[in-house]
């Protein structure tokens, strides 16, 4: 089998370990407050420095992301959406009062310092407020575009990878990545979980997936979403379900695939009506390629599973796993993935066309930043 691997633009990493306080409890409960310094050296995260390095040539998906300017006096949020261990994972009440934030530039990644300029959620945020909804619905959106708009920092109500699991997820990863590299970065996005397995029992260059790692598998694709503050729909219940081969093509000179019939005509037409400088970047990804991204982004914001959520969408939450794609300029690599596409030609004539809607506009009360690179199909 012919190994090869396509990388898509090298994100920035910083040389120095990023300090982490993790959670200790449960897989799903943490919060600021409760939030335990670890033992001895704090100058290091649970997630090694070779390993965030190692994450410098990940899919650009996983980390290239640039946060919208920070408000100049950021709005508290007013919902804190919290997990507890009692009967498992659940939302608690809306608190009344406000949460405690840490400054802009606290817990900024390097990465995420140089920002630029977005709209206001102030409208989102109003009509969050004037909507007819639960005053505990209500809150918890406005919380939602709170965090959609400033998504690259921790808040006290963030939920946590434990230390205890801090080694399986570093582990479930590498296999993962090693996955990706013995089968290839296209087949790679469509491998279902069954394959996934065999192909690691198959190859040494992978090894099997030990127990502890396929429980930990399954526990982050049946967690609910919302947990984490991600409030959109699940659009595959199923961490084994696979695609007909039959009903995908692979976009030429993009190393991906794409749905036939509607999402392919959609494409058409939109590189059509565009031009040629335009590019599919993600299409067609299995439950499978979804968890390494969602697991890689965690590991990038030191376990902040709440973190990933706001740039990325847990395993079986995915539309690119039922039609979505995403679309950049051609030679621009990871900054498709960034506010700065926003800017381009390609996204201006998108916008003029009409027809193309954006799967997370701006200030949206699903908890996810804004993604002018998503384009809603489905």
């Amino acid at each position: 089998m012919k190994r090869r691997q396509v990388i898509q633009g090298l994100l920035g990493v910083g040389a120095t370990a990023i300090t982490a306080n993790w959670g200790t409890s449960s897989l799903f409960s943490s919060s600021a407050s409760q939030l335990l310094a670890l033992e001895g050296d704090n100058s290091r995260s649970l997630i090694d420095l070779d390993l965030q390095l190692e994450l410098s040539v990940l899919d650009p998906l996983s980390d290239n992301e640039r946060p919208a300017e920070l408000p100049v006096n950021p709005k508290e949020p007013i919902a804190a959406v919290s997990v507890t261990e009692t009967g498992g994972a659940h939302l608690d009440s809306p608190k009344t009062d406000a949460t405690t934030h840490n400054t802009p530039t606290q817990d900024m990644d390097a990465r995420d310092a140089n920002t630029m300029s977005t709209p206001s959620s102030d409208v989102a945020i109003a009509k969050a407020h004037n909507s007819k909804e639960k005053p505990g619905e209500k809150l918890q959106k406005v919380k939602a575009v709170d965090k959609a708009v400033d998504f690259a920092r921790n808040y006290n109500d963030d939920v946590f990878v434990t230390k205890a699991d801090a080694p399986l997820l570093r582990s479930t990863f590498n296999r993962l990545k090693n996955l990706q590299k013995t089968i290839g970065y296209g087949h790679f996005n469509l491998v279902s979980f069954d394959e996934s397995i065999r192909f690691a029992k198959r190859y040494s260059a992978i090894g099997a997936f030990s127990k502890a790692e396929l429980t930990f598998i399954e526990k982050i694709f049946s967690t609910d979403a919302a947990d984490y503050g991600f409030y959109g729909k699940k659009v595959t219940n199923e961490l084994t379900s696979q695609f007909n081969k039959a009903k995908v093509v692979k976009i030429p000179r993009s190393g991906h695939y794409i749905f036939k019939d509607e999402s392919l005509s959609y494409y058409q037409k939109l590189k059509n009506d565009v031009g040629d400088s335009i590019i599919l970047t993600s299409g067609i990804r299995s439950n499978v390629k979804q968890l390494y991204l969602f697991l890689a982004k965690t590991i990038r914001v030191d376990g902040n599973l709440s973190r990933a959520s706001r740039s990325l969408a847990p395993p079986g939450y995915s539309y690119h796993g039922i039609g979505d794609f995403d679309v950049g300029r051609i030679g621009w690599g990871g900054k498709n993935f960034t506010d700065d596409f926003a800017d381009t030609d390609e996204y201006k004539k998108m916008q003029d066309l009409g027809y193309i809607a954006i799967r997370y506009d701006h200030g949206n009360q699903l908890g996810v930043r804004f993604e002018p690179w998503h384009i809603k199909v489905v």
